[in-house]
């Protein structure tokens, strides 16, 4: 039964990100609704309205995760929660004899790891997460010369740049050069939206593992549902690799 819940929680974390991402193009229609096909085409535009699209995504963030929000009350109130059901479970175990002193050091220890990853996860994941990007772009920088966020989208540009596609009517090219006319036509759409989509990908799984992870560290103090947290640190290794791989 543990297997496929270990199985299964990934799969709910892509529906997770799926849905999250349905949110926020719909959310975000109607400003890119004025983009013309040339700034869509444009990776200069394009940097401009990732960094608004990162700053807003960073704003909802701080908004939910800030102090005394009600979802980080939730999330005090399951770790408080467990860690003293912990502690009851290891008493009862104590006096039916099943438990010892050093149990109760063990509860506690580990008590106060757990709260300290809690209460520094927004640092430490931050960081963890920058980290991935910064060293993404080290490497980009010495394969492109450039380390910015659009970097491979502009190179890209820079390669289709060399490639010239008739300037004439397709009614009057032949089979040939209209099928190469519209391979190259498919092709530049798919890897510029690759690239795009590279560089956007990481923040929205950031995003949404960043929100989900303070309500999964209380299950580390139960083994049997531990494995919710597992998943969920494998979830948040994603955006940093991807991050350094697209660099």
């Amino acid at each position: 039964m543990l297997d496929r819940q270990t199985r299964t929680l990934p799969k709910a974390g892509r529906w997770l990100i799926a849905a999250f991402a349905v949110v926020v193009i719909c959310h975000a229609g109607t400003a890119h609704a004025a983009a013309s096909a040339t700034d869509l085409n444009n990776p200069g535009y394009m940097t401009t309205a990732f960094q608004a699209f990162v700053t807003k995504i960073n704003t909802a963030i701080n908004a939910t995760l800030g102090p005394g929000t009600p979802y980080i009350k939730w999330a005090h109130g399951l770790l408080l929660g467990a860690f003293v059901i912990k502690l009851i479970e290891t008493l009862v175990r104590y006096v039916w004899g099943k438990a010892g002193i050093g149990d109760f050091a063990e509860v506690i220890a580990s008590g106060a790891i757990i709260t300290a990853l809690y209460a520094t996860f927004n640092s430490w994941s931050t960081m963890f997460f920058m980290g991935g990007i910064d060293l993404g772009r080290l490497i980009q920088a010495q394969a492109l010369n450039d380390n910015g966020i659009m970097g491979p989208s502009l190179f890209i540009a820079q390669v289709y740049a060399g490639f010239k596609i008739q300037d004439t009517s397709w009614f009057s090219l032949g089979i040939t050069e209209a099928i190469e006319n519209a391979i190259f036509l498919v092709a530049e759409v798919i890897v510029t939206g690759a690239s795009y989509f590279a560089a956007i990908w990481p923040t929205l799984v950031f995003a949404c593992v960043k929100l989900i992870g303070p309500v999964t560290f209380f299950t580390l103090f139960h083994e049997r549902i531990s494995f919710i947290f597992d998943g969920w640190l494998r979830f948040f290794l994603v955006p940093s690799s991807w991050r350094l791989l697209a660099g």
